[in-house]
């Protein structure tokens, strides 16, 4: 009996199959064509990446000329002087004709045009931007207002205050286009430059036609989503190709290179074809010796490729013989599947669905959470170094005023320490809105608020807008955030400014809640603050939303739609609410209800205690990283006789402590670099040198201080610091 008539299983005989007809062969073909197809498709890929960086850096060149350029005649000494016409010289000296051109104008109309002088007084279109202060824009004009050409201009404000004019350096799109046809690249790839707004400056492919233009919204969410790697897709024009974006230059243009998938499936298909011819005579051989065992191994997948069909119908598999063992006993498994398949099927389906709902709010879920943990991280990483900073500036502006003595200066340095003072309170509000820091609920004399508030309020309505306030006689403290309940108002204000645009009237009202306020709110007493208006009103279809996140019925660019939001966060937060009245044409009424205070409101930020009798000089430590914060507190202790050692780490303060270095009192921060923090220094104090007092000072920190030491919150006036060091000298005694 020969090797083909014997019986064998069907794994014997497909494996002879295999290894004796092509497999071998056509795989080891198959990945020679394909490892030789991805090199030659990665070097392809990396010419288009390296093209359209050369091409975006060459164009950030030409940007970066017209903004030095403006920016040089933007300082220049004849526009501060207001010598227009040594500034029209200097102007027409820096530029070349045709090529570049300076542009000199005002908010609505052009001063002076080196290109055409004779433009002077040319109006511009009320959306033309003008800068009002430092800064840049580059902006893009389908036809400019003189030469009615495609212009790309680079706007930069005069220096002085108020900005009166702003220089442009303006240039037509064809020196972007030269840009890109002056580049060696192949010929079948495209081009196209796109500035911040999408719209294409330049092209290698029928600029005329596409200049101007948007790019497809295809192009502009991978430009949004900062998606510079390689994919398919199709140009404007039809083309299907694979396109690389580069990386934003400084100015947020892009550069796309384009190559048609033609181009990069020639080379496949002829490696392909020549794989295939090669497989074609290894098969043809292979299939004379295949045939004779193929027959039972055939007849057996094909039915078991039927019994598999009827299987996925939900229909029973029929029993019969076939000339494999194994094959019968999959027909076996299959009819026994078949049956608890179709069992199978509704429970999965419905499983599967409730799995997937799930997921989904998850998924919500987490984004929402990692959202929310990163505004939290950024503001807490603000507040700590804002409040280094204005605990600087404050015990500076104090040091000065006890050293000036009195004079006409006086008055400015306690605005500036009470600016300081209300900047960290913004500071705090900005920790609020992250939800890094608490509110923090006090009785608020509503009158007192109004009184303090009115020059602010005043100067956020801006000129053209009547301010009136009325305040019911006698009304009680309401228990809010003070710095929040500021920050609402403002906003408040804010959007009844933006629906005067014609001037008109703003009411700030303080009153009593009335029975009609108090539906949907817990019983009790409670105080109204309104802002009412006669401006525009809002739509009747946006009325509903206008307390959503991000709801904003204003133009683009003018609202962002988190001030609503914040008020109705707010009052919620204060266990009040916020009402909305508004007639589309007749104004609007914003009232925000508060819960009345049940004790007698105190001064917004209580002086500072004094301290009893003399303190006796002590040895002080003083840990701190700030170098600036430091600048100041080391010479009110100094001057206050106290004898200091100054260091930036707690590590090298346990370093020396614990050499046995002999101190009263250590001062810390609680943020600073290294293995320890001013907390863990404190914890050391307490354990291991108990006889040495402990202050900690802190701009922000994540951790609970704890109890046995006092804290200092930053900014911290100089009484506060003397107190805290008496509390601490006497605790120590």
């Amino acid at each position: 009996m020969n090797l083909l008539s014997r019986p064998m299983s069907t794994r014997v005989r497909l494996l002879l199959l295999v290894l004796a007809v092509w497999l071998p062969a056509a795989a080891g073909v198959g990945l020679l064509a394909r490892a030789t197809y991805l090199k030659e498709e990665a070097a392809a890929l990396r010419s288009l990446q390296d093209l359209a960086q050369r091409v975006n850096a060459s164009i950030g060149a030409v940007l970066d000329q017209q903004f030095t350029l403006a920016q040089a005649l933007a300082n220049s000494e004849a526009l501060r002087a207001r010598d227009l016409g040594r500034f029209e010289r200097e102007a027409a000296a820096a530029t070349v004709p045709k090529e570049r051109w300076v542009v000199l104008i005002e908010k609505d109309r052009q001063v002076y045009n080196s290109l055409f002088p004779s433009a002077r007084g040319t109006a511009r279109a009320p959306e033309s931007p003008f800068l009002e202060s430092g800064g840049r824009q580059v902006a893009f004009a389908q036809r400019g207002p003189v030469t009615g050409a495609p212009v790309v201009g680079t706007f930069v404000p005069e220096r002085t205050q108020p900005v009166r004019y702003n220089v442009v350096v303006a240039t037509a799109t064809e020196a972007m286009q030269s840009v890109v046809e002056a580049q060696d690249y192949p010929l079948a790839s495209i081009v196209s430059v796109i500035n911040d707004n999408h719209l294409i400056m330049a092209r290698s492919r029928d600029p005329g036609k596409w200049v101007g233009t948007s790019a497809s919204t295809t192009m502009i969410e991978r430009i949004r989503a900062d998606d510079t790697g390689f994919t398919r897709s199709v140009t404007l024009d039809g083309s299907a190709v694979i396109s690389h974006v580069s990386a934003p230059n400084a100015y947020g243009w892009r550069t796309v290179v384009s190559l048609p998938s033609e181009a990069l499936a020639a080379a496949a298909r002829s490696l392909t074809l020549q794989a295939l011819g090669l497989t074609t005579l290894l098969l043809t051989f292979g299939l004379f010796v295949a045939l004779s065992f193929a027959r039972p191994i055939s007849d057996s997948v094909l039915a078991l490729r039927a019994w598999a069909r009827e299987l996925a119908r939900n229909r029973p598999v029929p029993a019969m013989g076939l000339p494999l063992a194994e094959a019968n006993e999959v027909g076996q498994v299959l009819r026994e599947s078949s049956a608890q398949v179709r069992q199978f099927n509704a429970a999965l389906e419905t499983r599967v669905q409730e799995a997937v709902a799930k997921a989904r709010q998850s998924q919500a879920q987490l984004v929402e959470s990692q959202k929310r943990e990163a505004i939290g991280r950024l503001t807490s990483g603000l507040a700590h170094d804002f409040n280094n900073l204005l605990q600087t500036i404050s015990m500076g502006v104090e040091l000065a005023m006890r050293t000036a003595g009195p004079g006409p200066h006086e008055r400015a340095l306690q605005s500036s320490r009470d600016a300081a003072l209300r900047a960290a309170d913004l500071v705090r509000q900005i920790q609020t809105f992250g939800r890094s820091v608490g509110t923090d609920p006090q009785p608020v004399d509503l009158a007192d608020f109004v009184l303090r508030s009115t020059s602010i309020i005043r100067n956020a309505l801006g000129r053209g807008i009547e301010l009136d306030i009325a305040l019911e006689p006698g009304l009680p403290a309401a228990l809010a955030d003070p710095a929040q309940l500021e920050l609402a108002v403002l906003n408040l204000i804010f959007n009844a400014r933006d629906a005067l645009p014609d001037g008109g009237r703003a009411v700030l009202v303080g009153r009593r809640a009335t029975p009609e306020d108090l539906q949907a709110l817990p019983a009790g007493d409670y105080v109204a603050v309104e802002v009412v208006d006669n401006g525009v009103g809002i739509r009747a279809d946006a009325l509903a939303r206008v307390l959503e996140p991000y709801f904003t019925t204003k133009p683009v660019g003018v609202g962002t739609g988190l001030g609503l939001a914040q008020v109705h966060a707010f009052a919620l937060q204060s266990n009040g609410d916020v009402r909305i009245h508004s007639i589309e044409g007749e104004g609007t009424r914003v009232t925000v209800l508060l819960p009345v205070a049940t004790v007698r409101p105190e001064s917004q930020r209580p002086a500072a205690a004094v301290v009893d009798g003399p303190l006796t000089p002590l040895r002080i430590l003083v840990v701190e990283d700030d170098p600036l914060v430091a600048s100041v507190v080391a010479p009110v202790l100094e001057g206050d006789g106290h004898a200091l050692e100054l260091l930036s780490s707690a590590d090298a303060a346990l370093e020396r402590l614990a050499a046995g270095a002999d101190y009263d009192v250590l001062f810390t921060d609680v943020v600073m670099p290294g293995t320890l923090n001013g907390l863990d220094l404190a914890r050391w104090v307490h354990e291991h040198r108990p006889g040495i007092g402990v202050l900690v000072a802190t701009g922000y920190t994540p951790h609970d201080p704890g109890k046995g030491a006092p804290v200092l919150r930053k900014p911290y006036r100089i009484a506060e610091l003397r107190q805290a060091l008496v509390t601490v000298a006497r605790a120590r005694a």
